[in-house]
């Protein structure tokens, strides 16, 4: 509704509660939009697994054709996904416990951190080991799970950038691949928002 009427957006996460997504725009279209606006949500893709995803592999929160733009490689058995950055679960805040397909996990990093997460930017695919995201996120050790970076960092403990997750499986079934300095996650041409 409102000025932006008619203008075509895309979920880039999601932040739990009440079933609030975060969505983005073109900057023209996001100008135009005002406090109270209502946005329709349309999604596709509920239920859906890529046939080239391997058993243990669960992904969810993506819609058909996503993974297969993304720097993730099927090898037989397993995959491999090129991520900004891989981090421990001891760096899990809010939203563990939860169920990915609703809520985001935040990251307790920030400038001063020094475990690698300081340099996150929406739409980076990150890793985060030790964590099982196919029900609740929990801890679960030689577990891998993979996400978006939908917000960023709060000065709330706990509650640093969120990662809406896409991928979880055995670490030996889902691997990572840390690049720092070449990865490209999620964009706006990707998203088709140039």
């Amino acid at each position: 509704t409102g000025p932006a009427a008619g203008a075509v957006g895309a979920v880039l996460g999601q932040r739990g509660e009440q079933g609030r997504v975060i969505t983005v725009f073109r900057p023209g279209d996001l100008a135009r939009l005002r406090p109270g606006d209502q946005v329709s949500v349309r999604s596709r893709g509920q239920g859906y697994r890529a046939d080239w995803l391997p058993p243990a592999v669960t992904t969810f929160n993506t819609e058909p054709g996503l993974l297969e733009n993304l720097p993730v490689t099927a090898d037989g058995a397993r995959i491999e996904v090129t991520v900004r950055a891989v981090l421990p679960a001891r760096l899990a805040g809010n939203g563990l416990g939860r169920p990915a397909a609703g809520w985001d996990l935040d990251l307790q990093v920030g400038q001063q951190s020094q475990d690698g997460g300081q340099d996150l930017r929406l739409g980076d695919l990150v890793a985060i080991t030790d964590i099982d995201s196919r029900w609740n996120m929990g801890y679960r050790r030689g577990w891998v799970s993979v996400g978006v970076v939908g917000h960023g960092a709060s000065p709330l403990p706990g509650h640093g950038p969120g990662v809406t997750m896409i991928l979880s499986g055995p670490a030996s079934d889902l691997q990572v691949r840390e690049d720092r300095a070449g990865h490209t996650g999620v964009t706006a041409a990707l998203l088709q928002l140039q």
